[in-house]
């Protein structure tokens, strides 16, 4: 049987670049009923973000200004991202260099992620999800990728008593586009500021350590904090557990 692949309600036939829509229907934002929700199906190519889930999608949103559903590439360009997550520049600028030596934060100090994710309970997808078409699309400007899809990034279900996909985004909607979230206050600054300089403190020594526990004296660093690697070796090669039992791996004497 020769399967259909322009079938999207199969997640076997998504492709990068497939876009989806979904009206919104929140009893938390009313406001914002009838306008739509716009999904970007996309893949990360980068160390960190594989995923061996067909269940899990990668995704950048839009939304909508009305209750107009876009129908066309031009019409998708102009919709505003939504930006799901907020960093501290110079933090991470002083972990993941690399990562962040071509961004520039905002007035406040601050890049942004707009990628979440969305996993499919047993294949099952809203039967409210609208297929609108395969467009490469421009991604957002000044886009923060975080060295792995577990660093903070969205992550919801489409379906079951989890799934809150459309108040979450409209959650970071309100606090990051709109600038509603407490980090944008200016009272809040100086306190985020100093938070973010003892934790850049803190990683330099979490650094630090680790680059003494790798070199030649590594084992005794270990000793004077209470662990000895080479005692746990001999317990670990001389015992074996089954159950609550201890039983030595040395042949018994008969």
């Amino acid at each position: 049987m020769v399967k259909n692949k322009n079938d999207k309600t199969k997640l076997s036939n998504w492709e990068e670049g497939d876009i989806f829509a979904l009206k919104i229907e929140s009893e938390k934002y009313p406001e914002y009923n009838n306008r739509y929700i716009i999904f970007i199906h996309c893949s990360i190519k980068k160390e960190g973000w594989q995923t061996k889930s067909r269940t899990i999608n990668t995704f950048r949103a839009k939304i909508t200004e009305n209750s107009v559903l876009p129908s066309s590439k031009e019409e998708i360009e102009k919709l505003e991202y939504i930006k799901t997550s907020t960093y501290r520049y110079m933090l991470e600028r002083s972990r993941f260099q690399e990562d962040t030596e071509s961004l520039k934060p905002d007035e406040y100090k601050i890049i942004y992620t707009y990628l979440l994710q969305i996993k499919s309970l047993k294949f099952k997808l809203p039967n409210e999800l609208i297929y609108l078409g395969n467009f490469k699309t421009q991604n957002p400007e000044n886009e923060y990728i975080p060295n792995s899809q577990h660093n903070g990034i969205l992550f919801s279900f489409w379906k079951g008593k989890y799934s809150k996909i459309i108040d979450k985004l409209l959650d970071c909607y309100e606090w990051y586009n709109l600038k509603k979230a407490m980090i944008f206050d200016k009272e809040h600054q100086k306190k985020f500021q100093k938070q973010e300089q003892k934790d850049i403190q803190f990683f330099k020594y979490l650094k630090k350590l680790q680059e003494d526990i790798e070199g030649p004296n590594g084992k005794e660093i270990l000793k004077s904090m209470g662990i000895d690697i080479d005692k746990e070796k001999r317990t670990k090669h001389s015992e074996t557990y089954v159950g609550e039992q201890k039983i030595s791996t040395r042949k018994r004497q008969e």
